[in-house]
């Protein structure tokens, strides 16, 4: 890459509690898909979501925080819920399949008070429960110097199979959990303004994160080790495409961030905490041009 090419990575992360009832009904249909049907909204209005297939599922839902059971047989049309703020949200679908199927949903701020939606499914494998606690253990720790430390070790291998192929980019995840002991739990969900390469360096990052913490005493074994899997489960998930939007828009109202550079790259990192109806963690990673 030519030194003054410009270079614009944007990486962020959302984190996100899903709380859902107990989950003490059967799920022994076959679903084939599941969609949202509006490709755009106004904050705070319902969405809808068809889902094909046959016979009994769970949907673990995030916007209204539960669970809920369902019947099809062809095809059937549910209501999660209003979407209230733009965002990352997901949908565990449970079946008789092994995979629970994952809808991710991105909510992008097309105008002040207008939502455009874009969405991707895939069949995931099942992660291990982690709690509340953990995660908040985790982010708690995740100082500023810890984020370099774990910028340094994943930019670079990133970066030798992805030279400036990206161009301008960004990325956003949510991980969604139900802290419910017999529930499965959601993967993350990532979008990007284009089909790229940088959810893997943003998962990178947070997996460089938790082998940090985990060195440093905070995270014990088991506790990295169910941290990682889900990480790992993000990647087999893939991203949400959302061309022409600007994903960051949902978490540029916030904080002042650090900067600092990183081989030869302006960057910048913050990790902060939300203030709208839903309890969240970011990290909001920027590396800029040279």
């Amino acid at each position: 890459m030519k030194a003054n090419q410009a270079m614009i990575y944007r990486t962020a992360l959302i984190v996100s509690m899903v709380l859902v009832a107990p989950a003490n009904k059967v799920a022994i249909g076959q679903i084939t898909s599941a969609k949202i049907d509006q490709v755009s909204v106004s904050v705070g209005d319902n969405i809808t979501m068809t889902v094909a297939g046959k016979g009994k599922f769970l949907v673990e839902n995030d916007i209204a925080k539960t669970s809920s059971q369902h019947d099809v047989n062809g095809k059937k049309t549910i209501s999660p819920g209003k979407i209230s703020a733009p965002g990352l949200y997901a949908f565990n679908i449970l079946d008789g399949s092994q995979k629970p199927l994952v809808l991710g949903v991105f909510a992008g701020l097309a105008k002040p008070d207008q939502l455009s939606l874009s969405s991707r499914s895939a069949r995931v494998e099942k992660s291990e429960q982690i709690d509340a606690d953990t995660l908040n253990k985790f982010w708690k720790e995740a100082s500023k110097v810890r984020l370099l430390k774990a910028l340094e070790k994943a930019f670079p291998k990133w970066i030798a199979t992805n030279p400036a192929a990206l161009g301008t980019t960004t990325v956003i995840c949510t991980l969604c959990l139900a802290p419910n002991p017999s529930s499965t739990v959601a993967c993350p969900v990532c979008v990007e303004s284009v089909a790229g390469n940088g959810v893997d360096l943003l998962l990178d990052v947070v997996k460089e994160l938790i082998e940090i913490e985990k060195n440093a005493n905070i995270l014990n074994k088991e506790e990295a080790a169910r941290l990682s899997k889900l990480v790992g489960i993000g990647k087999s998930m893939g991203s949400i495409v959302s061309v022409g939007s600007r994903p960051e828009l949902a978490l540029e109202t916030v904080a002042a961030t650090a900067e600092f550079k990183l081989q030869g790259h302006a960057a910048e990192a913050v990790v902060l905490n939300s203030k709208d109806e839903i309890s969240k963690t970011y990290v909001l990673i920027k590396i800029l041009g040279k």
